[in-house]
């Protein structure tokens, strides 16, 4: 399934000037379609619901700047309060805190893991050059180990041979 999400990775995503939060263009190139998983489209939908809910909430104070993500009152949300909660998700969950574009690579390590080809992560990821794929992705002992198996496989067949003790000489 795929999914244009208007300003989900931010078509014009906001940042600071003078204290306050604006809207910039983003590097060229960086309009992209992507694949979705079903289940996330099912959620995002949900979520533009529930914001559908807020705005009528939020009445004439909500400021319609067409985001998937956004305060309660229609603004961009602000990327200080939204690393502090992302700070917080890590730390309930027990996990080191790392900033949200290292789920970039705990992405491309879980499509490898899964058997997806480094040049469709490439592509989903919109990197022009698969060295850049690659430094995203982390090879796990888990994928190493079916490898090794694969490769045993081809070399031996589907059983495990025999060893034939050496002779003492």
């Amino acid at each position: 399934m795929r999914a244009r999400l208007r300003r989900a990775c931010g078509d014009v995503p906001a940042t600071r000037l003078d204290g306050g939060l604006v809207f910039r263009q983003i590097k060229e190139g960086g309009h992209k379609t992507v694949p979705l998983p079903p289940q996330l489209v099912t959620i995002l939908r949900a979520h533009r619901a529930a914001q559908l809910t807020e705005r009528m909430r939020a009445a004439n104070v909500w400021e319609d700047q067409d985001l998937v993500f956004a305060q309660e009152n229609g603004r961009p949300v602000d990327s200080r309060a939204d690393w502090q909660e992302w700070a917080g998700i890590l730390k309930a969950a027990g996990m080191p805190h790392a900033g949200t574009h290292a789920m970039r690579h705990s992405a491309a390590t879980i499509m490898l893991q899964l058997g997806v080809p480094l040049a469709v992560v490439q592509e989903i990821f919109g990197h022009s050059d698969i060295r850049v794929t690659r430094a995203y992705s982390h090879v796990s002992s888990r994928l190493a180990e079916d490898a090794a198996g694969r490769v045993g496989e081809a070399l031996f067949g589907p059983t495990v041979p025999t060893i034939v003790p050496m002779r003492s000489w």
